[in-house]
């Protein structure tokens, strides 16, 4: 009789341990499937991000608000260089 409650008990001792790494798992894909949503959310973020500073980079650096710029008073010194002032400096490798 002693045998069979040691085994029975053996047994009891096995299931819960299955049921708790069965559990474990589960609850360390739920994890997982919750990060990759908020990661998922913050790339779009940050996509949606990327594609308005593109737009306000474009927008900055547009030849007709340069020449608008050119015409304010604040920049009226600034020139053109011509090839005579331009120094090409070279890399040495």
């Amino acid at each position: 009789m002693h045998r069979f409650a040691v085994h029975g008990f053996l047994l009891l001792l096995a299931i819960a341990g299955g049921l708790y790494l069965e559990l474990d798992q589960v609850h360390r894909a739920t994890t997982l499937r919750l990060q990759t949503a908020r990661m998922t959310r913050e790339l779009r973020q940050l996509e949606e991000e990327n594609v308005r500073l593109g737009y306000q980079l474009d927008q900055l650096e547009s030849p007709a608000r340069l020449m608008a710029l050119a015409r304010q008073p604040q920049f009226s010194h600034l020139k053109a260089p011509v090839m005579d002032e331009v120094w090409v400096v070279s890399r040495g490798n």
